[in-house]
């Protein structure tokens, strides 16, 4: 408010009273811009809505899904929460179907089901078709970088050794990641 008010207030005062004062370019500069906002607010609020319907038609493509789901995963405020709390519910349904006998193919294909989000879902199917071909159902989730090299290395152990006792330790240091993230945010959010 004092922006829109103050500083043409005080260019008046200076200009009626005859005396030369300089103001700062930077300050001459913001009040153009804001003058130039206040005479054509219209027009400047009818294209941000046209952006925001385009970007909303966009998200609601198939492409558009992926990439908004990808920075879902990838933003720097909370994607690195959103992708643990994602990738444990992922590996708690993996876990519980492989103590029950299950197939890691099929443990990873039914684990397909409990996941909206479209980038993970797309990380899974590179992970079952590693499977099939004999690779390591690992090497998507590890290629991605986001999930952090101790877990990878965890979980690799598990694999090698079909201990189950390693993947639940797993389970519960991503648990332990996702507090931490979450009260990382938690502090960013106070300040």
């Amino acid at each position: 408010v004092s922006i829109f008010i103050g500083i043409p207030v005080l260019q008046n005062i200076f200009l009626t009273n005859g005396t030369y004062v300089a103001i700062p370019n930077s300050t001459l500069i913001l009040t153009e811009f804001i003058s130039q906002i206040t005479e054509h607010w219209l027009l400047i609020t009818i294209i941000l809505a046209f952006c925001i319907i385009l970007i909303i038609k966009y998200i609601h493509t198939d492409n558009g899904k992926y990439k908004f789901d990808y920075f879902k995963y990838t933003n720097p405020i909370f994607g690195k929460a959103k992708y643990l709390i994602d990738f444990s519910k992922l590996l708690k349904v993996i876990y519980i179907n492989m103590q029950n006998k299950m197939r890691l193919q099929d443990a990873l294909e039914v684990s397909k089901d409990v996941e909206k989000n479209t980038y993970m879902i797309d990380t899974l199917e590179k992970s079952i078709n590693n499977v099939y071909i004999g690779k390591s159902w690992l090497e998507p989730f590890e290629n991605e970088k986001i999930l952090n090299p101790i877990i990878v290395e965890m979980l690799k152990k598990s694999t090698n050794n079909k201990l189950t006792e390693i993947t639940e330790k797993v389970i519960k240091y991503v648990d332990f990641e996702i507090e931490n993230d979450t009260i990382t945010i938690s502090k960013c959010n106070k300040i």
